[in-house]
């Protein structure tokens, strides 16, 4: 992997590392907005004056928020009613590079168990070390161009 590549890697796991190893809030029930509107005791009827929607659109927004069906703008422009900020983010389960190295694994498998295949069918095998050596080694070359781990 070319050297600005990896760097973007490391950047990325860093700035993810805070919030993989942080709990984060599970949202209300009822969803963000409903909960804390009313929390606040403000009406559907006065946040939707805010935001310049009616308050039957501010409860459907409210639904589908719960739904999961809400867009970011829509959750924005009522969290901004609501004086909130949105905090989005997507956390990935585990570090980028066990997710590379994972996927390396996957397609160098794949790609000698194709070749091993052929080989088999001309009694050409090769011993399971040396198969699992292989694996490793072509895995390694993988994890340095990305791009052929995803095609």
């Amino acid at each position: 992997m070319k050297q600005l590549k990896k760097l973007k890697l490391r950047q990325m796991e860093k700035s993810l590392e805070q919030w993989r190893n942080r709990p984060l809030p599970q949202r209300p029930a009822d969803g963000w907005i409903r909960s804390i509107r009313q929390a606040l005791g403000m009406s559907s009827r006065f946040l939707g004056e805010q935001v310049q929607l009616t308050d039957s659109a501010v409860r459907r927004l409210e639904d589908s928020e719960k739904a999961d069906t809400i867009t970011l703008s829509s959750l924005k422009k009522l969290a901004n009613g609501l004086d909130c900020d949105v905090l989005y983010a997507l956390v990935p389960r585990q570090p980028l590079s066990d997710t590379l190295k994972q996927q390396a694994l996957k397609v160098a498998q794949e790609q000698i168990n194709r070749v091993q295949h052929n080989m088999a069918m001309e009694a050409q095998q090769v011993d399971l070390q040396e198969i699992n050596q292989q694996i490793k080694e072509l895995a390694e070359e993988l994890q340095n161009k990305p791009r052929e781990l995803w095609q």
